[in-house]
């Protein structure tokens, strides 16, 4: 009876084992697996681009701000600058006329 409980106890896992691989997915080839890695890839691919994209408009955006702020610099020192001719112009022309009239005066 021990011997027939064992053959039969042998039958079921033997049994149990080739039911149990049938209903088993297969494993994944290697072909598969070269899919799923280069999938993968291609989505980490795409997401550093986002960034790089991303951080790009940032930079452009800051430098295109820096740009705007160094132009309007220098137009405020040009119209600093064009005052500031005006005013050394206009002493400078009223002494010529002084300095011409004393002349003018000295040699008559």
């Amino acid at each position: 009876m021990r011997a027939r409980t064992v053959v039969l106890f042998l039958a079921v896992l033997l049994l149990g084992a080739i039911g149990g691989s049938m209903l088993t997915p297969p494993p994944a080839d290697a072909v598969s697996r070269e899919i799923i890695q280069i999938q993968q890839t291609v989505n980490e691919i795409l997401q550093n681009q986002q960034d790089l994209r991303t951080d790009l408009d940032t930079k452009v955006a800051g430098m295109q701000t820096l740009v705007q702020q160094s132009l309007d610099a220098s137009g405020h020192l040009n119209q600093t600058m064009a005052r500031c001719r005006r005013r050394y112009r206009m002493p400078q022309r009223t002494m010529a006329r002084t300095t011409a009239r004393s002349r003018s005066r000295c040699r008559a």
